[in-house]
């Protein structure tokens, strides 16, 4: 099961959050459309086991290939194959079937059913060859793509056969495997696993890898890679094989990966529990992508170079080897994964930089969801894959925000020790967000629900709009009193302000109720108070807190596109390209200058004098103060008519504007951000300013 780069790379980033890979393949590889069956926890021996071999070149791209499914007693399936390729045979233990007339549905191709009854006894060995011609590498894919179905695509270029997209003979059930994979001299293949031998001589390369935890798919990539590799000492006597599957455009950057690879690894080893593969592998592609895949990620070789690769992105994809591959989700009852590796790698680095930086990206899961267009929302449970802005604002940043709000209830300590309990009982297997539930409850030693039920089943977000603070009449507490209940129950920070003077403390707010009774420390009464300043509940962000983003513009379903300046057909074409790469809108609509007042929301793309034109007729669009320093292309969110977002996009020439198709759309959690010679020289949001709310006499 592969799990799409928060970013994708480009998806996650044009979303904005800069955050890593994604992790789920029924988005990234196209598997069948219906959730894979949730499987109770399954014994070794109850396991299909497959044995494959497969040969093909990515010049022709046809490929043949012999398959036998082990299939222990009791256990039925249902195999499919991708309708583009021929199957020549089926045998059982060694007698020859007839070949199966069933098709169904699957992506944009029909499958071949290879229906399997369960065999009262003993194990049955099916035998499968085939062959066929795999689809050419589309290279005008772009992030949506990504994250839709994908057929396997090969080329001299690189090869990708996802999991899910009907390449051999599958099930969406967990299975172990080993398989064989010949290619030309001078291509190399890699399958997520352990690599059991490898080799090559003049006529081909050949390469063996087996799974080492039940996994519900195989993924097949390769490339005319230089491969790099390092052993990583773990405690134990343990050793990881870390290595860098390149193409040559990108190899200069094999060490720093490798070197990056190996901290998580040893940190989460230490922290969580034994890394539960024998290797790791960083595989560049030459899709917008990044997929996590057990013990390996496959990362476009296009933003392989960007800064927050190494450190933000690759120790995401390194946790989903204990969260998501090592313990998979239960995909009936939603996704847990995204959020706790979130919040666990990507929150936990910000958190090492400074508390600002750990705030900051609390702010921008709120400030995620506040962009989500009403109605679009949906429970955790319901949360499979980013295929959108809304399931990313809810599968990564609320369930990253429930994780934190656990671990405030219980403490740290607590938290990581049913972490690890957690891992001790499911690796290997299926969990649900109950399990995860049910680990944290055993150790704080009390009931969670409260707090689980309504954030993992509900939908929408509390509103922390005070109605009145009054004293008691003892003197020593305040009556908060909200515009709405709680749905759920937690403990909230709160600052309490006197002049100059803050003192935290924490309301603690009970599901269903409106009020609460903040204690005033040392009886003294403030004149105000201030409602998570830290940004550490799931909330509805109030005024103040919500400066414009770009994501604003770049999540908007009605978005209007206005050219601000003339050019030939280059500039045409380089403006709508970026609008495309940058809008999830598929088709959005043209407009003009004259439509600036208009209500809706807009991308506004022009040269340099042409949007300082615009800015001085309404100083609402002008440039802000952080990019006075005129840079080639720069890009910043407003406000118009209404509230409506504008994203501005001031460039030099066409080419500053070709520059922006690859880079803009990993800034959407931005609010400004300026380029020069190709690269970002500033970037930020506005102020945000959590109000005070003054306690009435």
């Amino acid at each position: 099961m592969a799990f799409v780069v928060l970013v994708v790379l480009l998806v996650l980033a044009a979303l904005g959050t800069m955050a890593p890979a994604s992790h789920d393949a029924r988005a990234a590889t196209g598997a069948l459309a219906s959730p894979a069956p949730a499987t109770a926890p399954l014994r070794a021996a109850a396991v299909p086991q497959v044995t494959m071999s497969v040969r093909f070149d990515p010049e022709t791209r046809l490929l043949q290939g012999e398959a036998t499914w082990t299939i222990p007693a009791g256990v039925a399936l249902e195999l499919s194959l991708d309708r583009r390729f021929n199957l020549d045979s089926v045998s059982v233990d060694g007698r020859p079937r007839p070949l199966p007339t069933g098709t169904a549905a699957a992506g944009s191709t029909a499958r071949q059913v290879i229906a399997i009854a369960a065999a009262p006894s003993g194990t049955r060995k099916w035998q499968f060859r085939w062959r066929g011609e795999l689809a050419p590498l589309d290279r005008t894919i772009d992030h949506r793509g990504v994250i839709a179905a994908l057929p396997p695509m090969a080329s001299p270029r690189g090869s990708y056969l996802p999991a899910g997209s009907g390449w051999y003979p599958e099930t969406g059930s967990p299975i172990h495997y080993r398989v064989s994979v010949d290619l030309p001299a001078n291509q190399r293949a890699i399958v997520p696993g352990r690599l059991v031998s490898e080799s090559t001589d003049a006529t081909g390369s050949r390469a063996v890898f087996e799974s080492q935890l039940p996994t519900e798919g195989i993924t097949l990539m390769a490339g005319p890679y230089r491969v790099d590799e390092r052993m990583l000492a773990l405690p134990g006597g343990r050793s990881v094989r870390l290595r860098t599957y390149f193409v040559e455009s990108v190899h200069a950057l094999a060490q720093d990966y490798l070197a990056a690879a190996a901290a998580p690894i040893e940190r989460h080893d230490r922290e969580i529990g034994p890394y539960p593969f024998d290797g790791f592998s960083i595989v560049s592609s030459p899709l917008p992508t990044g997929f996590g895949l057990p013990g390996a990620t496959y990362i476009g070789e296009a933003v392989l170079g960007l800064p927050f690769m190494r450190g933000q992105s690759l120790a995401h994809e390194v946790l989903h080897n204990w969260w998501g591959n090592g313990v998979r989700p239960d995909w009936r009852s939603g996704n847990w994964s995204e959020g706790l590796t979130t919040l666990m790698a990507d929150h936990a680095l910000r958190a090492a930089q400074s508390p600002d930086a750990a705030r900051l990206m609390r702010w921008s899961w709120l400030r995620d969801f506040a962009a989500v267009a009403p109605g679009s929302d949906a429970p955790l449970d319901r949360f499979t894959a980013r295929t959108h802005g809304a399931a990313s604002a809810v599968g990564y940043g609320k369930s990253a925000m429930l994780f934190h709000m656990v671990r405030a209830e219980i403490g740290e300590a607590t938290f990581d020790e049913a972490l690890r309990d957690f891992w001790r009982s499911h690796a290997g297997r299926t969990a649900t967000w109950q399990d995860l539930q049910a680990a944290f409850e055993r150790r704080a030693g009390r009931p969670l629900g409260a707090l689980f039920t309504p954030m993992v089943t509900g939908t929408g977000a509390p509103s922390l709009v005070a109605q009145s603070i009054r004293a008691q009449a003892a003197g020593t507490a305040l009556q908060v009193t909200f515009a709405e209940p709680m749905p759920y129950s937690f403990s909230l920070p709160v600052v309490a302000w006197t002049g100059t003077r803050a003192e935290p403390g924490t309301l603690d707010l009970r599901r269903g109720e409106r009020t609460a009774l903040y204690t005033v420390p040392g009886g003294r009464m403030p004149e105000a108070l201030q409602f998570d300043p830290g940004f550490s509940a799931w909330r509805r962000l109030g005024p103040g807190e919500s400066p414009p983003l770009l994501r604003d513009a770049m999540l908007a379903a009605d978005i209007r596109v206005i050219v601000a300046s003339d050019g030939d057909d280059g500039w045409k074409a380089a403006a709508g390209e970026l609008a495309k790469r940058m809008l999830e809108a598929q088709r959005p609509a043209a407009a003009r200058p004259s439509d600036l007042d208009a209500p809706v929301p807009l991308l506004v793309i022009g040269r340099h004098e042409d949007i300082e034109r615009l800015g001085r007729r309404d100083p609402r669009l002008a440039r802000p103060a952080a990019l006075a320093r005129l840079p080639d292309a720069a890009l910043w969110a407003a406000r118009g008519a209404n509230g409506a977002p504008r994203l501005l996009v001031s460039v030099e020439d066409t080419a500053s504007l070709i520059d922006l198709h690859r880079r803009a759309p990993h800034y959407g959690a931005q609010g400004h951000v300026g380029f020069r010679n190709g690269r970002a020289i500033v970037s930020g949001v506005g102020a945000i300013e959590t109000p005070r709310i003054p306690v009435s006499p």
